[in-house]
């Protein structure tokens, strides 16, 4: 009697949600149907996970530590036409800089800074929940990345679960290449492409 007691209880719940749904008016029924439709994970099924890069750059962008983030963001743009870039500053020269590349590349200064002109870590993290994008990622402007960021994290998007993934970048004290004007192509300080290969699941220059 318990066990029937039950499933009869169960049918009667979903007849009953069945019904509210039923006499929901249509307005709210377009809107639940648009808020489906326009669903980030619902758009990255079919395809390449979309992925947005959010970073927090140290103005301005010049010398050799602007060189060097500039060097690490032409890596990540270079990876994948599915990658955008947001840099979080109010300095116009990264206002300038992200304006070289329309819309892959954008500066977000309207998030909370302190005076000295540093961005808020939970601004920021709270900025990159915001996104419309299948993954959002938050990185140091000074790490470069190479083919197996793409893969690892077009793997963790098949999970069928929530996840976050955290990792720490290999130092490396001196790193002779540099990307062409293009920046999809690895030279050497002789200007001869590098190719990356893989070697495990990793892709080494």
């Amino acid at each position: 009697m318990r066990l029937w007691s039950i499933w009869l209880s169960g049918i009667l719940l979903i007849a009953l949600s069945f019904y509210a749904t039923q006499k929901l008016p249509s307005s709210i029924k377009d809107q639940i149907k648009n808020t489906q439709m326009i669903s980030p994970r619902a758009r990255s099924d079919s395809g390449t996970p979309t992925i947005t890069i959010f970073t927090a750059p140290s103005p301005p962008l010049s010398g050799s530590v602007g060189a060097r983030q500039v060097q690490a963001i032409r890596s990540w743009i270079g990876l994948s036409p599915n990658i955008n870039v947001v840099l979080f500053a109010q300095d116009p020269s990264v206002i300038s800089f992200a304006g070289q590349f329309g819309s892959r590349v954008s500066a977000e200064p309207e998030i909370d800074f302190t005076f000295l002109g540093t961005p808020y870590f939970h601004s920021m993290v709270a900025r990159s929940l915001a996104s419309l994008s299948d993954i959002s990622v938050i990185i140091d402007p000074e790490t470069i990345l190479l083919p197996d960021f793409i893969l690892a994290l077009s793997y963790a998007h098949k999970l069928d679960h929530d996840w976050l993934l955290v990792s720490s970048s290999r130092h490396v004290s001196y790193f002779p290449f540099h990307l062409d004007k293009d920046g999809k192509h690895w030279l050497g300080e002789d200007g001869n492409q590098i190719k990356t290969r893989k070697v495990g699941n990793r892709y080494p220059i």
